[in-house]
């Protein structure tokens, strides 16, 4: 049976709250770690991240100017690949070390993990998915001065 799990990101101590869907994770288990459920989001958005890097670059250089685009056979564009010229290419972020920020955050009660309106402590605690699941990780606004 797959499940799908909402994720939100909520805003805590910016006056009013704010809160945005962040993804739908389809799950092939009924249940997960805080670890794991970490781990799945920064995979997603590493990927989503890397890709608009990716495309903006190879984009970027398919033109000398804004306003005279070249074809892909063009040998500005064979010298001017992100490929081809390393110093150009676009910054990738590296999964497993933003995943292990996420880790030092979670431990560091930067943002909170609520899964059904409880707040997860563990990051090895095993979680039930129910059809009505919600994920929300509450970020936390620190306070000036104290």
């Amino acid at each position: 049976m797959q499940s799908v799990l909402k994720i939100v990101d909520e805003r805590f101590g910016t006056g009013a709250g704010e809160r945005r869907p962040a993804l739908e994770l389809r799950l092939v288990s009924e249940r997960i770690t805080a670890r794991d459920l970490i781990r799945r989001r920064i995979a997603d958005e590493v990927e989503t991240a890397n890709r608009q890097r990716a495309d903006f670059a190879a984009g970027h250089a398919r033109s000398r100017s804004f306003l005279i685009p070249l074809g892909d056979d063009a040998p500005e564009v064979r010298l001017n690949t992100p490929s081809a010229r390393p110093a150009g290419r676009a910054r990738l972020f590296d999964e497993q070390a933003e995943f292990d920020r996420a880790i030092t955050a979670f431990e560091q009660r930067v943002f909170i993990l609520l899964f059904d309106d409880r707040q997860v402590e563990e990051l090895d605690e095993a979680i039930a998915l129910t059809p009505e699941s919600e994920a929300v990780f509450l970020y936390l606004t620190p306070l000036v001065g104290g």
